[in-house]
């Protein structure tokens, strides 16, 4: 499995790989049970940080991702994994460049 490279220090992150952090940090959570104000404590940031975070409201900084990546090592294969997954949108859009020329045309 190819190693994740999330956004580097004076880059952005993408809006997909926001949502696979956030995907990830939940599914953490929940194994872990944690609740939102646990795993802010375990991070050691506010909880309506996180929760911002978590509703798309803020990006989070550097610090943040450090701090994830320190407190949870296995985060790195839980965003590979879901930026891997085929999205909503990708099964609401399919790629037509995996069709032949004819069944291509008669999709578009």
């Amino acid at each position: 499995m190819p190693v994740t490279r999330l956004a580097g220090k004076d880059e952005k992150m993408r809006e997909s790989e926001m949502t696979a952090m956030v995907e990830a940090l939940r599914q953490i959570e929940a194994e872990q049970y944690l609740s939102l104000s646990g795993l802010a404590h375990k991070l050691g940031i506010s909880t309506g940080y996180l929760s911002m975070i978590f509703s798309g409201q803020r990006r989070p900084g550097m610090r943040f991702v450090r701090a994830v990546m320190e407190h949870f090592p296995e985060i790195r294969r839980l965003i590979g994994e879901s930026l891997q997954r085929p999205t909503e949108r990708d099964a609401a859009c399919p790629d037509k460049s995996d069709l032949d020329p004819t069944e291509a045309a008669d999709a578009g």
